[in-house]
């Protein structure tokens, strides 16, 4: 499975390294085949695995755009600091516009794939787990039916620390996790994705449609980032949005949590 979270990666780290060298002028030979490579990743394995779920969007032409730019480049000594800012550019329309469009569109899907289960439902499964996640997501849920709150940033905190604490209990260790071939890590340590996927390959799921199974390991796999953003920043708007975002954050994590509790 590719993980989808990694395709802006290799245009910061190669923008980092620049920087890094403080060079003026792009012009060897290891940058110019870094150059192509990122270009030809982006190609063949991320712009189609967007572009199926999210269609040919105006966000991932403009990507095109900018790759078409920097694939141009390779093999011209090129000024150092146009290279970095294509390189951040293409960083940034991944990160703020094609993903989360993509997050948006497999998260439907997700929905719809996997069976619901109510909040009385959830609680219960989650008690059985431990009784402090079960009395977080029942008050985030309680909170969150009360329409006069000024704020929802603590229920979004309870959810958020809901589905740390439950991922934490089920997953692999570290060193089971690190030793699997589609590990990556960030900083040396797995990342709440690959969590995630280490309990959703201890589990037997041999009953749903291979395709349910490919949009919910696609979905789950990106809720490191979609939740844990959404949850941890403050919101500056208004209490009836802030909500609203927060409701959104609860269903996500009500189709993880479905799956990765399930028996």
């Amino acid at each position: 499975m590719i993980d989808l979270d990694a395709a802006p990666e290799g245009f910061k780290a190669l923008d980092a390294n620049l920087k890094k060298r403080k060079i003026a002028w792009v012009s060897s030979k290891p940058d110019f085949e870094a150059i192509r490579g990122l270009c030809a990743e982006w190609q063949r394995d991320y712009r189609p695995r967007f572009v199926g779920a999210i269609g040919d969007l105006g966000s991932i032409q403009a990507v095109d755009a900018e790759i078409e730019i920097l694939r141009s480049r390779v093999g011209r000594q090129t000024a150092a600091e146009e290279i970095r800012t294509r390189l951040r550019n293409v960083a940034r329309l991944i990160e703020r516009e094609v993903l989360p469009s993509y997050d948006t569109a497999r998260w439907s899907a997700a929905s719809g794939a996997t069976a619901d289960l109510t909040e009385s439902a959830l609680v219960t499964k989650l008690r059985g787990l431990d009784g402090g996640l079960a009395d977080s997501y029942a008050q985030a849920a309680k909170d969150l039916g009360d329409t006069s709150r000024l704020t929802y940033l603590g229920p979004a905190a309870e959810l958020r620390e809901v589905l740390r604490g439950t991922i934490d209990l089920l997953a692999q260790s570290d060193d089971e996790i690190k030793a699997q071939t589609w590990f990556k890590g960030h900083d040396g340590r797995p990342t709440q994705a690959e969590k995630i996927r280490s309990i959703l390959g201890s589990k037997e799921r041999s009953d749903q449609p291979a395709r349910s199974l490919e949009i919910i390991d696609e979905a789950v796999g990106s809720i490191g980032r979609a939740t844990y953003t959404r949850a941890s920043r403050s919101v500056h708007t208004s209490a009836s949005h802030d909500r609203d975002e927060v409701l959104r954050i609860q269903q996500w994590v009500d189709v993880v949590l479905a799956e990765i509790i399930r028996e």
